[in-house]
């Protein structure tokens, strides 16, 4: 294992401070806002905390949900913004997301808002000169019915989620936060400012009302802390839910990550109280459930469909920002490649994710690094090993069924029909073969392309055309195929809108035309604006993600409506 020195030596050979693509968890990228890119709609996330309004943004997983919301946590500091962090869904007194309801995340929620109120207050002692003795009264009351039976770890998610208040009094939160000990200790010096207790808790439930118990008084008290932040000088409170498919009662299910959700998303009084702003950063598989309870025309919606031109704006930022803005693509200190550069292949590979194309990009440097050069280029051989490497890693990641993997690689093809798999391939019923690609759609490896003809059929009957729909699996298909040869062979960019075309071109049967926005790329022409056809891609991802919730859609979306002829 190479030594710290060796590491920064590896790094500063070829022109960097340090490991460009160490990270691909935002939470943990210290310059991040040195290469962050927004996207087009990301001052409306933020909009105006004089007045502000709840917004959802949906994107896939390594997307960039929570680069945004470290954004606008980052934003909120110097906008007058009290920002809570709310990504910590673990509710003791839960097991399943359908038993959660809208007042577990409202105790949450207040007990995090009046964290973030009682620590300014001890940071400045002077802001309580602001308030009334009812003021500070509302506090104690708060303070008795949402702290005064605090456990330690139930401390340490509220201080996580005041992430934006760690920045902002930087220099208090070092000096004063780790002394002041944990649990109700911790409290007791928290209402210090307001009312000392002394070291006695009890003393604080003299303060207990009844009244704030009651789960019916819980926005009622959301109120209150509205009041009382604008006296504290904060113009409004951004509540920035995140990582909600992370939780122990979502893991990786769609419809229990939306279960959780719910009681928030179809509260609209909630998502449109006065002086708060709920900032929704969502797994784009949510958006097909969500429209049916979100008031579209309340609550403002966007996704987030990352294009080559955002995705190379961020490869150069975050090269620029390591290298003392000397390198700008990998292509500058890499041997000249046929066909493509280096840039461009981690772009194709990276499918437009971000988090892959940092992936990719650090799996390119390691591969360099394993081969102990410490020369100013990068060579040839390296970047093709390294991204063989990357797709048979995720390919493995992205079909988590091994069962479903293996049968792809036997098709020896990126795309096939019913018929051919059947006949062909796994040599069984037509009604086999389609139970079968059930489970690849349920593992999100194929899509529906078009209806071609039956090469095997007597009629003239047309059978529906399936595509390997993720570059990476494809690729893991043909492992004996080179890099180069494997593009050349079974991949073309849309041009209308950019998506990966993964096909067998020029065999029988396939097709021409792009999964997503419909064009036929054996076409010179369109009849139709590229705008026309990035709605219609849009459209169509969309449709993909709520045929996959639904198991009978799934099932249809599979059969040809011939009888049992495709047997044939």
């Amino acid at each position: 294992m190479a030594s710290r020195r060796e590491f920064l030596h590896f790094f500063s050979s070829l022109g960097f401070e340090d490991n460009p693509f160490a990270y691909t968890n935002a939470d943990e990228e210290e310059r991040l806002s040195e290469y962050f890119v927004p996207p087009p709609y990301f001052e409306s996330v933020f909009g105006n905390p004089n007045r502000p309004k709840s917004f959802i943004v949906f994107a896939p997983r390594g997307g960039g949900k929570t680069a945004q919301r470290r954004m606008i946590e980052q934003q909120s500091v110097d906008n007058g913004v009290l920002a809570i962090t709310y990504d910590n869904f673990d509710f003791h007194d839960v097991n399943k997301a359908t038993d959660i309801k809208v007042h577990h995340h409202l105790r949450r929620i207040i007990r995090f808002v009046l964290t973030g109120l009682l620590l300014n207050l001890s940071r400045d002692s002077r802001e309580q000169d602001n308030l009334s003795k009812e003021d500070k009264q509302i506090f104690l009351k708060l303070s008795a019915e949402h702290l005064g039976d605090i456990k330690g770890a139930d401390l340490e998610i509220t201080l996580e989620a005041l992430k934006s208040l760690r920045d902002k009094f930087k220099d208090f939160w070092n000096d004063w936060v780790p002394v002041m000990g944990i649990g109700l200790q911790f409290v007791l010096k928290l209402i210090k400012p307001i009312k000392d207790l002394g070291d006695n808790i009890s003393e604080l439930q003299k303060f207990h009302d009844p009244e704030f118990h009651r789960t019916d008084s819980l926005k009622f008290q959301l109120k209150l802390l509205v009041d009382l932040a604008k006296k504290l000088g904060w113009k409004s409170i951004y509540i920035l839910v995140d990582r909600v498919d992370e939780a122990s009662t979502t893991g990786n299910n769609v419809k229990a990550s939306f279960s959780l959700l719910e009681p928030l998303l179809k509260d609209l009084s909630l998502l449109e109280f006065s002086g708060i702003g709920f900032k929704f950063f969502l797994w784009d598989q949510l958006e097909p459930l969500c429209k049916n309870i979100v008031r579209t025309d309340r609550i403002r919606q966007e996704s987030l469909d990352w294009d080559n031109q955002m995705l190379m704006a961020l490869w150069e930022n975050r090269l620029r920002a390591y290298s003392a803005k000397k390198i700008s693509r990998l292509e500058q200190i890499t041997a000249k490649l046929k066909i493509y550069s280096v840039d461009e292949l981690c772009l194709i590979f990276s499918n437009h994710s971000p988090r892959d194309l940092i992936r990719l990009g650090n799996q390119i440097l390691s591969e360099q690094q394993e081969h102990r050069d410490f020369s100013a280029k990068i060579h040839e051989k390296v970047i093709y090993k390294a991204i063989d490497k990357f797709c048979a890693k995720r390919s493995s990641e992205l079909i988590v069924k091994e069962t479903v993997l293996e049968g792809l690689k036997r098709t020896r093809q990126v795309d096939f029909t019913i018929p051919y798999l059947s006949n062909t391939v796994f040599k069984e019923k037509g009604t086999s073969t389609r139970n079968r690609l059930m489970s690849w759609r349920a593992e999100n490896a194929i899509v529906e392309v078009e209806r071609v003809d039956n090469p095997s059929s007597r009629g003239k009957n047309k059978v529906k055309l399936f595509a390997i729909k993720d570059i990476r699996v494809a690729k893991a298909i043909y492992p004996e195929l080179d890099v180069l040869n494997f593009l050349s062979a079974k991949y073309k960019k849309c041009p209308q809108c950019n998506a990966s075309v993964i096909r067998d071109w020029g065999e029988v049967p396939s097709s021409n035309i792009c999964q997503d926005c419909q064009y036929d790329l054996s076409e010179e022409a369109d009849n139709l604006e590229k705008w026309q056809r990035q709605d219609i891609a849009v459209s169509k991802r969309r449709q993909y993600r709520e045929t996959s919730l639904d198991e009978n859609a799934m099932q249809l979306s599979l059969f040809d409506g011939m009888d049992n002829r495709d047997d044939e």
